[in-house]
């Protein structure tokens, strides 16, 4: 893995219709045009609990000669979830990178069943790993991993948080993955030029 890698929470967005993937290109073929781009993708749990086996078999498919990072956001935890937990890691193989947690609840499942990586974001300051960060009011901890909206951040703010961010990776030799997500409070649509310029300041300051 590279420094930083940056994507985006999700690949299905209305405004990247013709703005960044081309007209007519087939639903089922977006991941793949989306892999072009990115290195990495943050899907919802939302999502991924309702994808089908013919679903994660076609995704598997589509990124099977890609070295590409998917994370799972896991909000909630029963049975039904652990079984399609399984599921997909079981049809996704090394492509299921890691998962992003907000408790630290059922840690030993993900260690244990899953066998991937985990970051925990929380309102609180938590140990766990070898890794932690701060932006802002949200801790991470575990693997190096940040969710920003991109409309609240002017350029400066962008720049800093990326300066630190590299400085917390220094002391343990791996990269990170950055998302860019909406948020709750800030529902707009994810604009595909916002993230690719993002990632132009990543590579401009050599991360």
């Amino acid at each position: 893995m590279e420094n930083v890698l940056v994507g985006t929470k999700g690949w299905e967005h209305k405004l990247w219709q013709n703005d960044f993937y081309p007209c007519g290109l087939p639903k089922d073929w977006e991941l793949d045009y989306y892999s072009n781009q990115f290195y990495c993708v943050l899907v919802s749990q939302q999502q991924w609990q309702h994808w089908s086996v013919t679903e994660i078999e076609s995704i598997a498919e589509s990124l099977a000669e890609e070295n590409f990072f998917i994370t799972l956001q896991v909000e909630s935890l029963q049975n039904s979830e652990k079984d399609k937990l399984k599921e997909i890691q079981h049809l996704f193989g090394y492509l299921l990178h890691g998962v992003l947690l907000f408790s630290m609840d059922d840690l030993s499942f993900y260690q244990q069943e899953l066998s991937v990586e985990i970051t925990i974001k929380s309102a609180n300051y938590i140990k766990f790993g070898i890794w932690s960060f701060q932006n802002d009011q949200d801790y991470y901890c575990g693997f190096p991993l940040l969710v920003l909206n991109l409309f609240e951040l002017k350029i400066v703010k962008q720049k800093d948080i990326l300066i630190d961010f590299e400085k917390s990776l220094l002391n343990i030799e791996i990269g990170g993955l950055i998302y860019i997500a909406s948020t709750e409070k800030n529902k707009k649509d994810i604009l595909v030029n916002k993230v690719i310029e993002f990632k132009v300041l990543v590579e401009l300051l050599g991360l």
